[in-house]
């Protein structure tokens, strides 16, 4: 999944030093382009249970992957952003920070922290041009979340693809006018606006 102007890197461990550091080099290889862009896709989701159900070791792995991963990257590169201009970091946040659902709250929790830190860091480093905005989303039409929800309304889930041409437009197109922004990007569903969340829940765990 890499040419020219795209380096995909699954294997880096977002928390160890090392891998930042490759990081940091590969990123430099960017420097000549007009504008370099960061999408962190990286999150894990417990299953839902309630709080009392997930160990400590589940909660620290949650937190890890959706916000200290954030702030390592972030971390690392802004230094090597602020020398050029327009660079644009891009993260995933979901629409359940603004719904409190149950079984949800550590992960939830740990997007709300995600979504305040982009917002910080965008005032920090605005006169960098440094960007950083969050795509917040609803459920991904992917193979492991059918597999996960087989009984769900996933005809109105979002497609990889159209993810993708938000993620475009919003890299290329804005010139630093959206910074420190929630895009939200989730299509109406009979099923999620009809139902409430107790009966979509039940659904899948019977």
């Amino acid at each position: 999944m890499e040419s020219e102007n795209i380096v995909y890197m699954p294997w880096l461990d977002l928390t160890n030093d090392g891998h930042l550091d490759s990081l940091y080099n590969k990123a430099k290889e960017f420097m000549w382009n007009e504008k370099f862009n960061v999408l962190n896709c990286v999150g894990w989701f417990p299953d839902y249970k309630i709080t009392c159900d997930i160990n400590v070791s589940e909660a620290k792995r949650v937190l890890d992957s959706n916000v200290l991963c954030v702030f390592s990257v972030a971390n690392r590169l802004i230094p090597l952003m602020c020398e050029n201009w327009w660079w644009h970091f891009v993260w995933f946040s979901m629409h359940t920070t603004y719904q409190n659902y149950p079984k949800m709250a550590i992960f939830s929790a740990s997007k709300v922290a995600l979504e305040a830190f982009i917002k910080w860091l965008s005032n920090e480093y605005y006169k960098y041009g440094v960007n950083a905005n969050i795509i917040s989303l609803s459920t991904l039409k992917t193979d492991i979340e059918l597999k996960m929800k087989p009984q769900w309304d996933y005809e109105n889930w979002l497609m990889p693809d159209e993810v993708c041409r938000i993620v475009d437009t919003l890299i290329w197109t804005t010139d630093g006018l959206v910074n420190g922004s929630v895009i939200h990007a989730y299509k109406h569903s009979d099923t999620y606006f009809g139902q409430s969340y107790y009966d979509r829940i039940n659904t899948v765990n019977s």
